[in-house]
């Protein structure tokens, strides 16, 4: 496993919560595109569903630092670099509806540490559960987030038939620059694990 390189503004920066106030003093939701470095900063905008496809890439942490936009799938790749760079473990999912035919649902990447016995879900890019919570199992944990993701759709307009098809995947490090296609095809390959089917 490659480990992300800290970026230096996080340096000064020791505990989790120090982490999640520096990231909403100095990071909002939005995509750059890739042809042109426009920031786009409504995902209901025509112009966001029209490029997200070709134009949205995955930034490195020192990328989305300096741009300061980025979506769930980018905050992860910089929270695991300050985690992992003082020791913790930590794990990281994504939660989408996976159909044959697709889904134009949104999807959602977290960050699960362990510390002193106990497992915290690390979020700050959904910002109606934004914050850390503390759980006695990684289990426990993981079940929390899919019910809320799982909530979420449905108001959304999700179906019954796209709650059956909720799945939640651990994953390792995705590859910088990926299109939303290939960051999913890294996601939800075989060799990552499949958690709640």
């Amino acid at each position: 496993m490659t480990m992300i390189q800290k970026p230096k503004e996080l340096e000064k920066i020791k505990k989790p919560q120090e982490l999640l106030e520096f990231m909403s003093d100095n990071l909002s939701y939005g995509f750059i595109k890739r042809s042109d470095g426009k920031i786009l900063k409504n995902r209901g905008d025509k112009e966001w569903q029209d490029s997200w496809l070709n134009e949205y890439f995955l930034q490195k942490p020192e990328e989305l630092l300096k741009n300061k936009f980025g979506v769930c799938w980018d905050y992860i790749e910089l929270e695991r670099s300050w985690f992992e760079s003082l020791g913790y473990e930590v794990k990281t999912f994504y939660m989408a509806v996976i159909r044959d035919e697709g889904s134009k649902l949104p999807t959602h990447t977290f960050l699960a540490y362990y510390d002193n016995n106990k497992w915290y879900w690390f979020e700050y890019s959904w910002y109606n559960e934004r914050g850390i919570r503390e759980y006695e199992s990684l289990e426990k944990l993981i079940r929390d987030a899919n019910e809320k993701h799982t909530k979420s759709l449905l108001k959304e307009g999700a179906s019954p038939e796209d709650v059956k098809n909720h799945k939640v995947y651990e994953y390792k490090n995705a590859p910088f620059g990926a299109s939303p296609i290939d960051f999913v095809k890294h996601v939800i390959k075989k060799d990552n694990q499949q958690i709640i089917k």
